[in-house]
Protein backbone atom coordinates (compact mmCIF):
# COMPACT_ATOMS: atom_id res chain seq x y z
CA UNK A 1 0.00 0.00 0.00
CA UNK A 2 0.86 3.68 -0.41
CA UNK A 3 0.08 6.11 2.41
CA UNK A 4 0.82 9.58 3.66
CA UNK A 5 -0.62 11.68 6.48
CA UNK A 6 -1.73 15.28 6.86
CA UNK A 7 -1.20 16.46 10.44
CA UNK A 8 -2.47 19.57 12.25
CA UNK A 9 -4.65 20.94 15.02
CA UNK A 10 -7.76 21.79 12.99
CA UNK A 11 -9.50 18.59 11.87
CA UNK A 12 -11.83 20.43 9.50
CA UNK A 13 -8.93 22.22 7.84
CA UNK A 14 -7.11 18.90 7.38
CA UNK A 15 -10.18 17.32 5.79
CA UNK A 16 -10.80 20.32 3.52
CA UNK A 17 -7.22 20.20 2.23
CA UNK A 18 -7.36 16.45 1.60
CA UNK A 19 -10.64 16.84 -0.30
CA UNK A 20 -8.89 19.48 -2.43
CA UNK A 21 -6.00 17.22 -3.48
CA UNK A 22 -7.87 13.89 -3.51
CA UNK A 23 -8.95 14.06 -7.21
CA UNK A 24 -5.32 14.57 -8.27
CA UNK A 25 -4.15 11.74 -6.00
CA UNK A 26 -6.70 9.38 -7.56
CA UNK A 27 -5.40 10.32 -11.03
CA UNK A 28 -1.83 9.11 -10.28
CA UNK A 29 -1.03 6.15 -12.59
CA UNK A 30 -0.52 2.80 -10.89
CA UNK A 31 -2.70 3.27 -7.78
CA UNK A 32 -6.30 2.36 -7.00
CA UNK A 33 -8.70 2.12 -4.04
CA UNK A 34 -7.71 5.57 -2.84
CA UNK A 35 -9.37 6.44 0.47
CA UNK A 36 -8.94 8.39 3.68
CA UNK A 37 -8.88 7.25 7.29
CA UNK A 38 -12.02 9.07 8.47
CA UNK A 39 -14.57 6.58 9.84
CA UNK A 40 -18.18 7.53 10.41
CA UNK A 41 -20.85 6.10 12.67
CA UNK A 42 -24.43 5.59 11.47
CA UNK A 43 -24.86 9.31 11.96
CA UNK A 44 -26.93 11.36 14.36
CA UNK A 45 -30.38 12.96 14.17
CA UNK A 46 -30.42 16.62 15.10
CA UNK A 47 -33.66 18.18 16.33
CA UNK A 48 -33.96 21.96 16.42
CA UNK A 49 -36.49 23.21 18.95
CA UNK A 50 -38.81 26.09 18.12
CA UNK A 51 -38.53 27.83 21.47
CA UNK A 52 -41.17 30.46 20.70
CA UNK A 53 -43.77 27.85 19.85
CA UNK A 54 -42.80 25.81 22.92
CA UNK A 55 -43.24 28.83 25.19
CA UNK A 56 -46.60 29.64 23.60
CA UNK A 57 -47.71 26.13 24.52
CA UNK A 58 -46.36 26.47 28.06
CA UNK A 59 -43.44 24.07 27.64
CA UNK A 60 -39.90 24.84 28.83
CA UNK A 61 -36.73 23.83 26.95
CA UNK A 62 -35.62 21.43 29.69
CA UNK A 63 -38.97 19.61 29.64
CA UNK A 64 -38.25 18.86 25.95
CA UNK A 65 -34.55 17.98 26.29
CA UNK A 66 -35.08 15.48 29.12
CA UNK A 67 -37.50 13.19 27.19
CA UNK A 68 -35.22 13.27 24.14
CA UNK A 69 -32.20 12.24 26.23
CA UNK A 70 -34.05 9.46 28.03
CA UNK A 71 -36.21 8.18 25.18
CA UNK A 72 -36.03 4.44 24.57
CA UNK A 73 -38.17 2.54 22.11
CA UNK A 74 -37.96 0.06 19.25
CA UNK A 75 -36.42 2.62 16.84
CA UNK A 76 -34.19 4.58 19.13
CA UNK A 77 -32.15 3.82 22.23
CA UNK A 78 -30.42 6.52 24.23
CA UNK A 79 -27.81 6.37 26.96
CA UNK A 80 -30.42 7.62 29.39
CA UNK A 81 -30.19 10.35 31.98
CA UNK A 82 -27.77 9.73 34.82
CA UNK A 83 -29.58 10.19 38.14
CA UNK A 84 -27.03 9.07 40.72
CA UNK A 85 -23.71 7.29 41.14
CA UNK A 86 -23.15 4.70 43.86
CA UNK A 87 -19.69 3.94 45.15
CA UNK A 88 -20.51 2.17 48.40
CA UNK A 89 -20.06 -1.31 46.94
CA UNK A 90 -16.29 -1.22 46.55
CA UNK A 91 -13.90 0.58 44.24
CA UNK A 92 -16.23 0.42 41.22
CA UNK A 93 -18.72 3.20 40.62
CA UNK A 94 -22.26 2.16 39.72
CA UNK A 95 -24.44 4.63 37.87
CA UNK A 96 -28.21 4.83 37.94
CA UNK A 97 -29.87 5.92 34.68
CA UNK A 98 -33.47 6.84 33.93
CA UNK A 99 -35.12 5.96 30.61
CA UNK A 100 -38.40 7.05 29.07
CA UNK A 101 -40.02 3.96 27.62
CA UNK A 102 -42.60 4.60 24.93
CA UNK A 103 -44.05 2.75 21.94
CA UNK A 104 -44.09 5.94 19.89
CA UNK A 105 -41.51 7.49 17.60
CA UNK A 106 -39.53 10.51 18.72
CA UNK A 107 -41.84 12.93 16.93
CA UNK A 108 -44.98 11.38 18.44
CA UNK A 109 -43.69 11.33 22.00
CA UNK A 110 -45.92 13.52 24.15
CA UNK A 111 -45.09 16.09 26.77
CA UNK A 112 -48.37 16.32 28.55
CA UNK A 113 -50.80 16.51 25.62
CA UNK A 114 -48.38 18.06 23.12
CA UNK A 115 -46.36 15.90 20.73
CA UNK A 116 -42.75 16.83 20.03
CA UNK A 117 -43.34 17.34 16.30
CA UNK A 118 -45.47 20.36 17.20
CA UNK A 119 -42.51 22.22 18.65
CA UNK A 120 -39.63 20.86 16.52
CA UNK A 121 -38.79 23.28 13.72
CA UNK A 122 -36.09 21.22 12.00
CA UNK A 123 -34.89 17.63 11.83
CA UNK A 124 -31.82 16.43 9.90
CA UNK A 125 -29.44 13.48 9.75
CA UNK A 126 -25.80 14.51 10.19
CA UNK A 127 -22.64 12.40 9.76
CA UNK A 128 -20.65 11.73 12.89
CA UNK A 129 -16.97 10.79 13.05
CA UNK A 130 -16.31 7.55 14.89
CA UNK A 131 -12.82 8.41 16.14
CA UNK A 132 -10.15 11.03 15.54
CA UNK A 133 -6.63 9.73 14.99
CA UNK A 134 -3.77 11.53 16.68
CA UNK A 135 -0.01 11.54 16.36
CA UNK A 136 2.20 13.25 18.94
CA UNK A 137 -0.81 15.23 20.17
CA UNK A 138 -1.74 16.41 16.66
CA UNK A 139 -4.87 15.39 14.75
CA UNK A 140 -4.17 13.30 11.69
CA UNK A 141 -5.93 12.04 8.58
CA UNK A 142 -4.27 9.39 6.42
CA UNK A 143 -4.60 9.02 2.67
CA UNK A 144 -4.16 5.40 1.63
CA UNK A 145 -4.14 3.54 -1.68
CA UNK A 146 -3.18 0.21 -3.19
CA UNK A 147 -0.70 0.05 -6.05
CA UNK A 148 -0.37 -2.33 -8.95
CA UNK A 149 2.66 -4.63 -8.78
CA UNK A 150 4.43 -3.00 -11.72
CA UNK A 151 4.14 0.52 -10.26
CA UNK A 152 7.25 1.95 -8.62
CA UNK A 153 6.76 3.34 -5.13
CA UNK A 154 9.34 6.10 -5.63
CA UNK A 155 7.49 7.35 -8.74
CA UNK A 156 4.18 7.43 -6.88
CA UNK A 157 5.78 9.25 -3.93
CA UNK A 158 7.31 11.78 -6.32
CA UNK A 159 3.91 12.37 -7.94
CA UNK A 160 2.31 12.93 -4.51
CA UNK A 161 5.00 15.45 -3.58
CA UNK A 162 4.42 17.29 -6.88
CA UNK A 163 0.67 17.51 -6.18
CA UNK A 164 1.29 18.87 -2.69
CA UNK A 165 3.78 21.38 -4.11
CA UNK A 166 1.08 22.55 -6.54
CA UNK A 167 -1.41 22.80 -3.64
CA UNK A 168 0.57 24.44 -0.82
CA UNK A 169 -0.29 23.22 2.65
CA UNK A 170 -2.29 25.74 4.72
CA UNK A 171 -0.60 27.22 7.75
CA UNK A 172 -0.53 24.77 10.64
CA UNK A 173 -0.66 21.62 8.48
CA UNK A 174 2.18 19.36 7.45
CA UNK A 175 2.64 16.20 5.40
CA UNK A 176 4.14 13.14 7.05
CA UNK A 177 5.13 10.15 4.95
CA UNK A 178 3.46 6.84 5.65
CA UNK A 179 5.24 3.84 7.08
CA UNK A 180 6.02 2.33 3.66
CA UNK A 181 7.78 5.45 2.36
CA UNK A 182 9.62 6.01 5.63
CA UNK A 183 10.72 2.39 5.60
CA UNK A 184 11.94 2.65 2.00
CA UNK A 185 13.87 5.83 2.76
CA UNK A 186 15.43 4.29 5.86
CA UNK A 187 16.32 1.11 3.96
CA UNK A 188 17.97 3.13 1.18
CA UNK A 189 20.00 5.08 3.73
CA UNK A 190 21.03 1.88 5.49
CA UNK A 191 22.01 0.33 2.15
CA UNK A 192 24.12 3.37 1.24
CA UNK A 193 25.92 3.30 4.59
CA UNK A 194 26.53 -0.44 4.23
CA UNK A 195 27.96 0.15 0.73
CA UNK A 196 30.41 2.78 2.00
CA UNK A 197 31.56 0.51 4.84
CA UNK A 198 31.87 -2.43 2.41
CA UNK A 199 34.04 -0.42 -0.01
CA UNK A 200 36.36 0.80 2.76
CA UNK A 201 36.78 -2.70 4.18
CA UNK A 202 37.21 -4.21 0.71
CA UNK A 203 39.89 -1.66 -0.16
CA UNK A 204 41.81 -2.52 3.01
CA UNK A 205 41.52 -6.27 2.36
CA UNK A 206 42.73 -5.87 -1.24
CA UNK A 207 45.70 -3.76 -0.17
CA UNK A 208 46.67 -6.47 2.32
CA UNK A 209 46.04 -9.20 -0.27
CA UNK A 210 48.22 -7.69 -2.99
CA UNK A 211 50.54 -5.66 -0.75
CA UNK A 212 49.99 -3.02 -3.39
CA UNK A 213 47.49 -0.16 -3.43
CA UNK A 214 47.55 -0.02 -7.24
CA UNK A 215 45.73 -3.32 -7.75
CA UNK A 216 43.26 -2.52 -4.98
CA UNK A 217 42.34 0.84 -6.54
CA UNK A 218 41.86 -0.76 -9.97
CA UNK A 219 39.37 -3.30 -8.59
CA UNK A 220 37.45 -0.80 -6.43
CA UNK A 221 37.27 1.74 -9.28
CA UNK A 222 35.86 -0.95 -11.54
CA UNK A 223 33.10 -1.50 -8.94
CA UNK A 224 32.07 2.17 -9.14
CA UNK A 225 32.21 2.09 -12.93
CA UNK A 226 30.04 -1.01 -13.14
CA UNK A 227 27.46 0.52 -10.76
CA UNK A 228 27.31 3.70 -12.85
CA UNK A 229 26.92 1.88 -16.15
CA UNK A 230 24.29 -0.47 -14.73
CA UNK A 231 22.19 2.43 -13.46
CA UNK A 232 22.58 4.23 -16.81
CA UNK A 233 21.47 1.15 -18.74
CA UNK A 234 18.45 0.73 -16.46
CA UNK A 235 17.44 4.32 -17.22
CA UNK A 236 18.08 4.02 -20.97
CA UNK A 237 16.00 0.85 -21.17
CA UNK A 238 13.10 2.47 -19.26
CA UNK A 239 13.56 0.40 -16.14
CA UNK A 240 13.23 2.17 -12.80
CA UNK A 241 15.97 2.05 -10.19
CA UNK A 242 13.81 0.46 -7.51
CA UNK A 243 14.98 -0.71 -4.11
CA UNK A 244 14.93 -4.41 -5.21
CA UNK A 245 17.02 -3.39 -8.25
CA UNK A 246 19.55 -1.74 -5.93
CA UNK A 247 19.70 -4.92 -3.86
CA UNK A 248 20.26 -6.89 -7.08
CA UNK A 249 23.11 -4.59 -8.10
CA UNK A 250 24.83 -4.48 -4.72
CA UNK A 251 24.20 -8.15 -4.06
CA UNK A 252 26.58 -9.30 -6.81
CA UNK A 253 29.41 -6.93 -5.94
CA UNK A 254 31.14 -9.60 -3.90
CA UNK A 255 30.93 -12.02 -6.84
CA UNK A 256 32.42 -9.39 -9.13
CA UNK A 257 35.30 -8.62 -6.75
CA UNK A 258 36.06 -12.33 -6.49
CA UNK A 259 36.14 -12.57 -10.29
CA UNK A 260 38.40 -9.51 -10.56
CA UNK A 261 40.72 -11.00 -7.91
CA UNK A 262 41.21 -14.14 -9.98
CA UNK A 263 41.78 -12.01 -13.07
CA UNK A 264 44.42 -9.86 -11.35
CA UNK A 265 46.13 -12.90 -9.81
CA UNK A 266 46.49 -14.43 -13.29
CA UNK A 267 47.81 -11.12 -14.58
CA UNK A 268 50.38 -10.91 -11.78
CA UNK A 269 51.61 -14.39 -12.55
CA UNK A 270 52.32 -13.65 -16.21
CA UNK A 271 53.46 -10.06 -15.64
CA UNK A 272 55.76 -10.56 -12.64
CA UNK A 273 56.94 -14.15 -13.12
CA UNK A 274 56.75 -14.74 -16.87
CA UNK A 275 57.79 -11.16 -17.73
CA UNK A 276 54.92 -10.67 -20.18
CA UNK A 277 53.77 -7.16 -21.04
CA UNK A 278 50.64 -5.79 -19.40
CA UNK A 279 48.54 -6.41 -22.50
CA UNK A 280 50.00 -9.86 -23.12
CA UNK A 281 49.47 -10.81 -19.48
CA UNK A 282 45.80 -9.89 -19.66
CA UNK A 283 45.38 -11.57 -23.01
CA UNK A 284 46.71 -14.79 -21.55
CA UNK A 285 44.49 -14.45 -18.47
CA UNK A 286 41.39 -13.74 -20.55
CA UNK A 287 42.15 -16.65 -22.88
CA UNK A 288 42.21 -19.01 -19.90
CA UNK A 289 39.18 -17.57 -18.09
CA UNK A 290 36.93 -16.42 -20.94
CA UNK A 291 34.88 -19.59 -21.47
CA UNK A 292 34.20 -20.30 -17.76
CA UNK A 293 33.30 -16.65 -17.10
CA UNK A 294 31.11 -16.37 -20.21
CA UNK A 295 29.21 -19.61 -19.57
CA UNK A 296 28.72 -18.81 -15.88
CA UNK A 297 27.29 -15.38 -16.67
CA UNK A 298 25.12 -16.75 -19.49
CA UNK A 299 23.57 -19.47 -17.32
CA UNK A 300 23.01 -16.95 -14.51
CA UNK A 301 21.29 -14.52 -16.89
CA UNK A 302 18.99 -17.28 -18.22
CA UNK A 303 18.03 -18.23 -14.67
CA UNK A 304 17.36 -14.60 -13.76
CA UNK A 305 15.18 -14.11 -16.84
CA UNK A 306 13.07 -17.10 -15.82
CA UNK A 307 12.75 -15.63 -12.30
CA UNK A 308 11.85 -12.20 -13.70
CA UNK A 309 9.03 -13.52 -15.89
CA UNK A 310 7.63 -15.91 -13.26
CA UNK A 311 7.64 -13.55 -10.27
CA UNK A 312 6.85 -9.85 -10.66
CA UNK A 313 8.16 -9.17 -7.16
CA UNK A 314 11.72 -9.96 -8.25
CA UNK A 315 11.45 -8.45 -11.74
CA UNK A 316 13.43 -5.25 -11.07
CA UNK A 317 15.97 -7.12 -8.93
CA UNK A 318 16.59 -9.64 -11.72
CA UNK A 319 16.94 -6.91 -14.38
CA UNK A 320 19.45 -4.99 -12.24
CA UNK A 321 21.37 -8.22 -11.66
CA UNK A 322 21.41 -9.00 -15.42
CA UNK A 323 22.68 -5.57 -16.47
CA UNK A 324 25.39 -5.79 -13.84
CA UNK A 325 26.57 -9.15 -15.18
CA UNK A 326 26.73 -7.80 -18.72
CA UNK A 327 28.55 -4.62 -17.69
CA UNK A 328 31.03 -6.47 -15.48
CA UNK A 329 31.83 -8.85 -18.34
CA UNK A 330 32.98 -6.00 -20.59
CA UNK A 331 34.78 -4.27 -17.73
CA UNK A 332 36.76 -7.47 -17.26
CA UNK A 333 37.69 -7.56 -20.94
CA UNK A 334 38.32 -3.86 -21.57
CA UNK A 335 38.51 -1.57 -18.55
CA UNK A 336 40.82 -3.46 -16.20
CA UNK A 337 43.49 -4.25 -18.85
CA UNK A 338 43.38 -0.67 -20.19
CA UNK A 339 43.66 0.87 -16.73
CA UNK A 340 46.48 -1.46 -15.68
CA UNK A 341 48.35 -0.62 -18.89
CA UNK A 342 47.91 3.10 -18.14
CA UNK A 343 48.98 2.72 -14.51
CA UNK A 344 52.09 0.73 -15.35
CA UNK A 345 53.02 3.14 -18.19
CA UNK A 346 54.75 0.42 -20.15
CA UNK A 347 53.90 -2.24 -22.64
CA UNK A 348 56.79 -4.58 -22.04
CA UNK A 349 58.95 -5.34 -19.05
CA UNK A 350 62.53 -6.31 -19.90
Amino acid sequence: PVAFNIVGDDYQKINDYIQEILPDIKAIPGIFNVGISIEYTNGKIVYVLDENKAKSLGITSMSVVAPLLALKNAWYETNGIKIKEFSDFGSDTLSLYAFLSTPYTVEQTKIWKITLDQIISKKELQPEINAIMRQNGKKIISVQADKISSAVLSDITSAINTIIANHPLPEGLQKVDGWDTQSLTQSSQDLSRALVIWIILMLLVLIIQFNNIKYAVVIVSSVFLSIGWTILLLILTWFDLTFPAMIGIFGVMGVWVNQALIHIEDFKYYYEKKWFSVIDSFQQSIAERFIPIFLTKLITIVGLLILAFKDELFWSMAIGFIWWLIVSFFITLLYIPSLMNLVNKEYYKW
